[in-house]
């Protein structure tokens, strides 16, 4: 199965006369920083993290499938009408097939060179860039929903777009509170989410 697996762990350096550097090390790509006596604590401190960052995996391609979904539904008006121009309209389909493309790219840099060196580090910048390509797809998906006075689907939009910023502040927070677990609540707004969908949240 497909998955995260960050290794990096510097290890300390006894010789050193700085305490930090003493200690070893688990630098994450949201500027954290986690220093620890021994190297057991280390390693545990990895594998929580790979688990939640593989959570987040899931969520992201779960949202994402969502999102290239309403593409989809949405095919049919990337075409002139009355407010846009037939050029504008394909000129705006391209960005979103690429950004799809990029998105393709980004998850499968995540689970095949996270292990690599600086993997710590690039497994959460790959998120933030799948992400920031997901809220400018549903941004562009709802301009020509409100166009067309498609309301609901442009509400259903906004919850992608309000899921994604959500990933996106958990990705960023992660570590930095005391409380690290993550608290898994299902909840599925009728209409929304088929089946079986999670939502994963961090403690408040």
């Amino acid at each position: 199965m497909k998955r995260i697996a960050i290794t990096e762990i510097t290890p300390a350096d006894k010789t050193s006369f700085l305490t930090e550097q003493r200690r070893h090390s688990v630098f994450l790509g949201n500027d954290l920083t986690r220093r620890f006596g021994n190297i057991k604590k280390a390693r545990q401190f990895l594998a929580e993290a790979n688990r939640f960052l593989n959570f987040k995996l899931h969520e992201t391609n779960y949202l994402y499938a969502w999102i290239y979904g309403e593409y989809r539904r949405s095919w049919f008006y990337f075409t002139a009408d009355m407010h846009v121009l037939a050029a504008e309209l394909r000129k705006q389909e391209r960005e979103i097939l690429e950004k799809f493309r990029q998105i393709d790219k980004a998850m499968e840099f995540l689970v095949s060179r996270t292990g690599r060196p600086n993997g710590n580090y690039f497994a959460f910048k790959q998120f933030y860039l799948i992400l920031e390509y997901l809220t400018d797809v549903v941004e562009s998906l709802q301009e020509i929903n409100s166009r067309r006075n498609y309301y609901a689907e442009s509400h259903r939009l906004e919850i992608f777009r309000n899921h994604a910023d959500r990933i996106r502040e958990q990705l960023l927070n992660y570590g930095k509170a005391e409380k690290d677990k993550i608290k898994i609540i299902e909840r599925r707004p009728e209409g929304v989410f088929p089946k079986g969908w999670n939502e994963f949240y961090s403690p408040q």
